[in-house]
Parts: C-alpha cells; sequence; structure tokens
C-alpha cells in the first residue's frame, strides 16, 4: 500500500467540455490531433484539415486521453510552453488539471504507469475495454504524495526517461559500430591486397553461373518437389534453411539450378535497395536443393579462390556501392546484371594468405557478434529497469 493518501481522479482533473470553431480548423489555425504515439505518449497531428468527426477542445495545460487506446498507454500532456489550442476527435477526452492540488507532469506519468493500466484494464466493465470515458476515468482513486513532491517525482522521472532514451541511442549505435567492425576490417585487408597483389575480373574466378529457375514454388512438398532456395534463405548473407518452398523439377531441370557445396548465391534483383547484392556461401545441402531466379549463382574456381574470400570481397564492394552501381530498376525492381557482375576487380593473393584473412574474419565475427548480443541483451534491460523505477517512485 502506498505511503500517500488516495484521492479519486475527480478531485484533482476536470473534465474539459469545450469544441473548436470549425471554421478555424477548417482554415489550418487550430492543429488536429492525428494520433498519441503509445511508447512515448507524444501527439502527432494530420496533415490535412477537413474532418468529419466532431471535435473537442484541448488547450494548453490539459492531458488528452484516448478513449480507445489508453490502455495501451495513448495519453498525452499538451504543455503550458504551446502557445493555443489543439482540436481531438470525439473518442479523445480533455482534461483539466487542477494545479493549485496537481502537477500535469506526475499525473501523466501516474496515468501511463503499468500499475494504473493495469487498475484501469481490471475497473472495464466485464473486463470489456470499451471507450474510457470520465464517467469510468474520475472516480478512480490514486496516490497523491504533497505537490511538491509531485513535481520532483515528475522531474526526476522526465530524467530517467531522458537518460534511458541517450542509452538506448547510444546502445544502438554501438551495436551499428560492432556490426560493422568485420566489415570495416576486411576493406582495410583488400587495400592492402590491392597493393601486394594483382586483381583479375571476377568471371576468371568461376567456373560457372547462372540464374535459378522460375518454376512456381509453393509451401507443399509433393513426391518429386525439391527444396528451393529463394531471396529469404540467403538475405542474412549466409544460407538459411527456413522459410523453405519447394518446387516440381524434371531431372533435366534440376540439373540446371543444383546447388552444391562452396557455391555462391546473390540476389540479383529485389523490390528492396537494401537486399541486393547480399551473398551467402552455400554448406554442404544435406539433400538435392535448387534455387529461383531472383537469386544468381556462382561456382568458385576453388583451385584459385576461397569461396568465403570471394564472399567476403563481394561484400565489401557492396557496401562501397559497386554493386549498386550496377543496379537498375525495372518495374520498381532494382537488379544487377550477371554480365556487368562477373567484371568486378578482385585482388588475388595466395590460397594460404585467403585462409588466413577468413581465419582472421571468422574470428572477429565471432567476436563481434558476441558483443553486439551483450550489448542487445544489455539495451532490453532497459525497459524493465525504467518500469520498475516508474513503479518505485509513484506506487512507494
Amino acid at each position: 500500500m502506498s505511503r500517500w493518501s488516495e484521492v479519486a481522479l475527480g478531485d484533482v482533473l476536470r473534465e474539459r467540455r469545450q469544441v473548436p470553431d470549425l471554421v478555424v480548423v477548417e482554415l489550418g489555425g487550430i492543429p488536429v490531433v492525428a494520433k498519441i504515439v503509445f511508447e512515448t505518449g507524444q501527439l502527432e497531428y494530420r496533415e490535412g484539415r477537413g474532418t468529419k468527426t466532431n471535435m473537442i477542445l484541448v488547450r494548453p495545460g490539459d492531458l488528452l486521453v484516448s478513449g480507445i487506446n489508453a490502455y495501451k498507454g495513448a495519453i498525452a500532456y499538451y504543455g503550458h510552453e504551446n502557445s493555443g489550442p489543439v482540436a481531438a476527435t470525439i473518442h479523445y477526452s480533455a482534461y483539466e488539471v487542477l494545479r493549485d492540488r496537481a502537477d500535469p507532469r506526475y499525473l501523466w506519468w501516474l496515468l501511463r504507469s503499468a500499475a494504473f493500466q493495469a487498475s484501469l484494464a481490471h475497473s472495464a466493465p466485464g473486463g470489456i475495454k470499451t471507450e474510457l470515458r470520465a464517467k469510468r476515468l474520475l472516480p478512480m482513486r490514486v496516490p497523491l504524495p504533497p505537490l511538491s513532491g509531485q513535481r520532483e517525482i515528475a522531474r526526476k522521472l522526465d530524467h530517467v526517461a531522458r537518460s534511458a532514451t541517450c542509452l538506448e541511442r547510444l546502445g544502438a549505435e554501438c551495436k551499428r559500430g560492432i556490426d560493422a567492425l568485420p566489415l570495416s576490417w576486411m576493406s582495410q585487408r583488400l587495400v592492402d591486397f590491392e597493393t601486394r597483389f594483382h586483381s583479375v575480373p571476377l568471371r576468371n574466378l568461376i567456373t560457372a553461373s547462372g540464374y535459378g529457375t522460375s518454376i512456381r514454388c509453393t509451401g507443399d512438398r509433393g513426391e518429386s518437389a525439391v527444396p528451393i532456395l529463394r531471396i529469404p534463405n540467403v538475405a542474412s548473407g549466409r544460407v538459411v534453411p527456413q522459410p523453405m518452398k519447394y518446387a516440381e523439377l524434371t531431372s533435366r531441370e534440376l540439373a540446371k539450378v543444383e546447388i552444391a557445396e562452396g557455391d555462391l548465391l546473390i540476389v540479383r534483383t529485389n523490390g528492396s535497395r537494401d537486399l541486393v547484392g547480399r551473398c551467402a556461401v552455400v554448406e554442404g545441402p544435406r539433400e538435392p536443393t535448387g534455387f529461383a531466379s531472383y537469386l544468381v549463382r556462382l561456382v568458385p574456381n576453388q583451385a584459385s579462390v576461397e569461396p568465403e574470400y570471394l564472399q567476403a570481397v563481394l561484400s565489401v564492394r557492396r557496401s562501397q556501392g559497386a554493386l549498386f552501381d550496377l543496379a537498375r530498376t525495372t518495374a520498381g525492381q532494382y537488379n544487377i546484371s550477371l554480365g556487368r557482375l562477373v567484371s568486378i576487380a578482385v585482388p588475388l593473393p595466395t590460397l594460404e594468405e585467403q585462409r588466413s584473412c577468413m581465419h582472421h574474419l571468422a574470428a572477429l565475427s565471432g567476436t563481434a557478434q558476441r558483443c553486439s548480443s551483450t550489448a542487445h541483451a544489455a539495451s532490453s534491460l532497459l525497459p524493465t529497469i525504467r518500469a520498475s523505477i516508474e513503479r518505485n517512485a509513484l506506487f512507494p
């Protein structure tokens, strides 16, 4: 139980039952709320002005509560720093805060807290989440410390929120930096290789190339159907067996598209530029497997080049924009021409040096992956820590 006395929200809030001048709204003189962002409680506004829905007026200093989504955190504080009112549809309710008794920011934090949200859901008639109106909200009782204490709690929670946002941003930046380390290291190695070894066109390092099958794939596997690798199976930069589709291929058709260990599969066309050029090395399929026409297959000459080295080179070239320079759009699709792809110059160190390079790259990638996982795990704790601080501050 809280050490503070409890009061009904109706003792500190008064529903504002004002309507805006619709002519002013139509002329753009009063912004119209589009939504309240669940995660932050921030207001977003409509771009258009017209509306066929009745409106309410929200004045600076008011709390705005979504009747439909209050249970999800759609409660906003329209601060006193704003110079004029805004409008919202009648699916919202605006409340004036009686400032001699309550601090608006404190109430905003309280109403968006997990504990209050749980009470709100529990108070719904029959457990059904109908629109939240004043007749149900205002009788609800909440802990209310002295006004000075409310302001201090709100100030501290604002500080916690800003700190959490900074930590989340810093964590995301660190993760991006960690994830980029292997590619950055490989880029530097290629600069060294280009000065020490000659470069050759990619076509000189492969024994075959070609496009995959255009036969329609399905999720159902018939007796004579074979697995077909598609863009989702190589989009991560490695071959993953799920999700898998299948196609009915004759033995002749399969012979043209059957993959083997060491083959390179490259995304050659897609509506997303971010996917085009991604490549993966095939690691020993357990059964006869083909690949789809949105991919291109390169068969490295392993007497001259390691498949993993070739994949690493192509990944660097892609990050440098070399593959994107080959991309063309047709009906909204980005494409890589096979003919121009195989003209890319590849620095060619000895096989021994290629293997050594790949060994170091794998070790660095493993370390980066572990660091990235640790950073992600640490970042995932922030919401729990923040919720705990909020609970202890609001319901001590």
